[in-house]
């Protein structure tokens, strides 16, 4: 009995050795190997979450599903992912997502920028991906909030940061500049008014300063010349003008229209100069001094004077 015992027990294990040893091994899942080529890898979590692997030029290279609900819900489509451009990967994403019933328990969808190997890269993708993930579902009128990862989230606002410090710095150097600007014109303008300003420098000697001053009508016009000498002698002309369609001879032209000499007389006198002012002695008896232009004005005149008045103006013609 005890010898067929053993015998019972010697064969079970041999059947036990040979059915072992003819059945086949589980087959492990292959792990997922990243292309060598690419640049930057975006993250898509609904609760599906799913990995996109970029080329340079955002087109998808490869899908990694990050959990076993974006494996049941992306394997269907992932040959359509896969060579296409992100903004449509993203769409199929949303649309896969939709349509097995996942936004139901869901409403938030988080983007993340997972890798980037080119840094220049990771912004133009975040956006790229929110922009899309939110024009798709106002599309389809999902309720969901589009989030960004804290580290996504640390990439716009580093890159704003930057940005605006950058605008603070052009803001900055453009009042600079500006002021510096300004300020070398106003010195530029102090210099020159000072130089117009001083008639000893600007004084023009051997033209004429003239002033004009219109009659009872249109049709009369009286002026006055004045020469400045270099000897310290002044002369003037009075000339009175006549609007004459018939005129002849010399004319001058005064608010658009002719006027033809009509006679005339003169005189002068003295003029002496200063940094301020021309002092005249003779025929007038007045001061003037000089604008930024190079007009002479009348600040100080004899009153018996009856052609001019204080702040009545002579310039070169």
């Amino acid at each position: 009995m005890k010898k067929c015992l053993v015998c019972v027990l010697s064969i079970c294990i041999l059947f036990a050795f040979v059915f072992s040893g003819c059945a086949k091994p589980t087959e492990q899942p292959k792990a997922f190997v990243a292309p060598d080529n690419y640049v930057t890898v975006v993250q898509v979590t609904i609760n599906p979450t799913v990995n996109l692997y970029l080329d340079d030029k955002d087109v998808i290279l490869a899908v990694e599903y990050v959990n076993d609900d974006a494996k049941e819900c992306y394997e269907k489509v992932e040959t359509q992912l896969v060579g296409s451009k992100l903004e449509n990967a993203v769409n199929i994403v949303i649309d896969t997502a939709a349509e097995d019933g996942y936004f139901a328990e869901n409403n938030k969808v988080t983007i993340d920028i997972v890798e980037a190997k080119q840094e220049d890269k990771k912004l133009s993708v975040i956006t790229t991906a929110t922009d899309t993930v939110k024009s798709a579902i106002a599309e389809k009128q999902i309720q969901a909030e589009v989030t960004l990862s804290d580290n996504a989230q640390k990439v716009v606002d580093d890159k704003a940061a930057a940005d605006k410090a950058e605008a603070d710095r052009l803001a900055a150097e453009k009042e600079a500049a500006e002021k510096a600007a300004a300020e070398k014109a106003a010195a530029e303008k102090a210099a020159k008014e000072k130089e117009l300003k001083n008639p000893q420098k600007s004084l023009k000697k051997g033209v004429e300063y003239s002033s004009f001053k219109p009659g009872e009508t249109d049709e009369l016009l009286t002026g006055i010349h004045m020469k400045f000498k270099d000897n310290g002698e002044y002369s003037y002309s009075m000339v009175p003008y006549l609007n004459d369609p018939f005129g002849e001879g010399e004319f001058i032209t005064y608010n658009g229209k002719k006027y033809y000499v009509a006679g005339g007389g003169g005189g002068g006198g003295n003029y002496s100069l200063t940094d301020e002012k021309i002092i005249l002695t003779g025929a007038f008896e007045m001061e003037l001094t000089m604008t930024v232009d190079g007009k002479l004005v009348i600040k100080t005149m004899n009153a018996s004077d009856n052609f001019f008045k204080v702040g009545d103006t002579l310039s070169i013609q």
